[in-house]
């Protein structure tokens, strides 16, 4: 049961990374957002590669391919597509889809429908979330087997909705999912780490890498596991208190709670400097008490992000290899 419950969570978490982290800083809607006449211009579209995926999907008109995360972004609105592959049954994502799991994460469940997409089973999901004091939309698309699981999230300022709302579905119903594909999940990040003790590389999701025990996936709640990816857009060439900013970031979680920092020091890897941040926490699905490590490094206007979760029982042994994997970042 907690196996499944993480992996519903990384699940949530990861639908959200994009949307909490470019509008951190209160990122604003274009008022000339893509016109209506183009979703016409995406049936005659042909699907194309998704980046570090094996899925091909239409570009919408007026989006570009993000460098940041595997899918495109338009940069006159903010609206995202972002896909994420996941090990674990279709039949797991689509019980978890529920307002009662939604809601404590800020989101309000909208409608739900099966579908079939690309002669695999589905639903396509719409729900909108309030982040930073603004309402977002968001449509989700989730399909796949009873091995893995393909998930494709767009958002989108709330008030461009009937803009862009029927353009973003034709996007992510023309999916077609190419599993004989070869993919190197490192090839296009801009970063590194190295593997240590049983920590061992698990998974990409999106732009992150998850290393667990053994490079098994999903892993128990308890189970230690490490996490690295950057961050998907800029903070404000201003902000100099990068311990606020990290410790701000620690509390974004929420799939923690009850998270108390136990040490806060400045740290400098591979000459650029962050904050590296012990705290303790429960796991918001299971209640289970965890120690949590966090550093994150600054690179002018980007951050790159490593986060280590395990359980109590655990936390010395992990913190020491948690640390060791931070300190073998390298920037590519």
């Amino acid at each position: 049961m907690k196996q499944r419950l993480l992996f519903i969570s990384l699940i949530l978490f990861f639908s959200l990374l994009n949307l909490t982290e470019s509008n951190l800083f209160s990122v604003k809607a274009s008022q000339n957002p893509t016109p209506s006449a183009a979703q016409s211009d995406v049936a005659k579209a042909e699907p194309v590669s998704v980046k570090g995926t094996k899925i091909n999907l239409i570009k919408p008109e007026g989006f570009i391919e993000s460098t940041n995360f595997p899918g495109f972004q338009q940069n006159t609105t903010g609206a995202t597509i972002v896909v994420t592959e996941f090990p674990g049954p279709y039949t797991d994502i689509a019980s978890g889809f529920t307002q009662e799991n939604l809601k404590p994460r800020g989101m309000s469940l909208i409608s739900k429908e099966n579908i079939s997409i690309d002669s695999y089973k589905g639903f396509l999901v719409r729900f909108t979330q309030n982040a930073n004091g603004q309402d977002y939309g968001k449509l989700g698309l989730i399909f796949g087997d009873d091995k893995e699981s393909i998930f494709i999230v767009a958002s989108f300022p709330i008030e461009l909705e009937k803009d862009l709302s029927n353009l973003l579905k034709d996007s992510l119903t023309s999916a077609k999912w190419d599993r004989k594909k070869e993919v190197d999940p490192f090839a296009d990040l801009s970063f590194a780490v190295e593997s240590s003790g049983e920590l061992k590389f698990a998974k990409r999701l999106q732009s992150s890498l998850l290393y667990s025990k053994g490079g098994k996936f999903p892993v128990d709640v308890e189970t230690p596991i490490f996490v690295i990816g950057k961050s998907v857009s800029d903070f404000p060439t201003e902000t100099t208190d990068y311990k606020a900013l990290a410790e701000s970031r620690l509390n974004q979680s929420v799939e923690n709670k009850n998270i108390v920092i136990e040490s806060s020091e400045a740290i400098t890897i591979d000459n650029l400097k962050g904050y590296e941040i012990v705290a303790s926490g429960n796991d918001s699905a299971s209640n289970a008490p965890l120690a949590i490590y966090q550093v994150l490094l600054f690179d002018e206007k980007n951050y790159f992000i490593m986060q280590g979760l395990t359980g109590v029982k655990f936390k010395d042994a992990s913190l020491t290899e948690f640390k060791k994997m931070a300190r073998s970042f390298k920037k590519k």
